[in-house]
């Protein structure tokens, strides 16, 4: 268990972040070429490079909805609704602000076959909202995801 403390400000509080769910991140790229009709979609899974290592798996803080919360999501055809809590990270940060991106869950290797997100995997989710910098300390991100659930 992570905490973090926002003493000396005006909202002093305590976050506590229990980061057990390993997840990775994939997101959209298209590109259209010249004489074709429409675009061609690619997914790219995020990777960070830490000095000479690179990752590609993430530890998040996994919160499944539950009340009133879960209640307003079911109402509209959302049935699996999570909050994901990890640490910041500048480069990803940008990216879920800006891109299309499906988190994989546990970081299930079956949930992408040719490096393609398996959509129909109960493991594959997309971002549903928009990603918050909590307080602005650069420390910790959150944002809610929902499962895709593609007919």
């Amino acid at each position: 268990m992570r905490t973090f403390d926002n003493s000396g400000s005006h909202n002093s509080s305590q976050i506590k972040m229990n980061c057990t769910t390993a997840v990775q991140f994939f997101f959209r790229q298209r590109v259209y070429t010249a004489g074709q009709v429409g675009t061609t979609d690619s997914w790219i899974k995020f990777r960070s490079l830490i000095g000479e290592t690179v990752l590609d798996v993430f530890w998040a803080d996994w919160i499944g909805s539950y009340g009133s919360q879960q209640v307003q999501a079911m109402s509209i055809g959302v049935y699996d609704l999570c909050t994901l809590r990890m640490d910041y990270h500048p480069d990803l940060y940008a990216l879920l602000r800006t891109k299309e991106a499906l988190v994989i869950k546990n970081a299930a290797a079956d949930a992408v076959e040719y490096g393609i997100p398996v959509k129909n995997h109960p493991d594959v989710y997309t971002l549903w909202g928009a990603v918050d910098d909590i307080r602005n300390m650069h420390k910790i991100m959150e944002f809610k995801v929902r499962r895709w659930e593609a007919k």
